[in-house]
């Protein structure tokens, strides 16, 4: 059984920065998706605005007692290109990947994540950012920082470019008890997704950049027993 989530807010985001075109998120347009139990794939549908310079990122999280490997993902049976893979085995196996997919067409069409065998918890999420660069869409990234304990995490990049965004995703697998997540006061949400039984957890949000230095945080309110929590960031870059 899936649950599936689409606007995951009432409005677009915008960064406000001065000069030229900044990095945008259709956050009204989000894509979501979750289930206890799928096989191999896990796909949704998302709807592709008509903005310049569109990049589409989707987000694909699987959990399970066994390694159950993140492969690739695909928008409309094309391949994405991967940004990151990184599984956290802490109690279990939690692989968290992202991927991009330059100049979608407009309209509606299916996204998929594909993974190695039948994982216990999925999580899918998509989202289009637009006035992005359509040769290097992403730039820096610091990604597969992991902990076991704690309800924070926070990770930096430095040297990033004047109207980029630099997104931040966390990966918490809670072992029980709702995460509670919340962003760092900085960042705007972009989506946040949950799973009941274990309560796996995605929140991604983003914060645009003036240059220099970003650093990216998260916390949560229920460590449950220990949870395997994985902080990914990079940046899309302005075209």
């Amino acid at each position: 059984m899936s649950i599936i989530t689409r606007g995951a807010a009432a409005m677009q985001a915008r960064i406000a920065a001065a000069g030229g075109d900044v990095v945008e998120f259709d956050i009204a347009g989000v894509a979501a998706a979750n289930s206890t139990s799928e096989t191999n794939s896990f796909s949704t549908d998302i709807t592709i605005g008509s903005q310049a310079n569109r990049v589409l990122l989707l987000f694909y999280h699987v959990g399970d007692s066994n390694a159950r490997p993140v492969l690739s993902a695909t928008f409309d049976g094309n391949a994405m290109t991967e940004i990151y893979n990184h599984d956290h085995a802490g109690g279990w196996h939690y692989f968290s990947a992202a991927y991009y997919y330059v100049a979608p067409s407009t309209g509606t069409y299916t996204v998929q994540g594909n993974h190695d065998g039948t994982g216990a918890e999925i999580l899918l999420q998509a989202v289009v950012a637009y006035n992005v660069d359509q040769t290097t869409p992403i730039g820096q990234t610091n990604t597969g920082n992991t902990a076991t304990t704690g309800t924070t995490v926070s990770d930096d990049l430095t040297g990033t470019t004047a109207d980029s965004a630099v997104v931040g995703v966390v990966g918490h697998y809670n072992e029980g008890g709702s995460p509670g997540f919340t962003e760092g006061a900085s960042q705007t949400l972009i989506h946040r997704t949950e799973l009941g039984g274990w309560s796996d957890d995605s929140g991604i949000s983003y914060e645009g950049s003036s240059g220099g230095t970003i650093t990216m945080s998260a916390s949560w309110t229920n460590s449950g027993g220990g949870g395997d929590n994985q902080h990914h960031i990079f940046e899309v870059l302005a075209a």
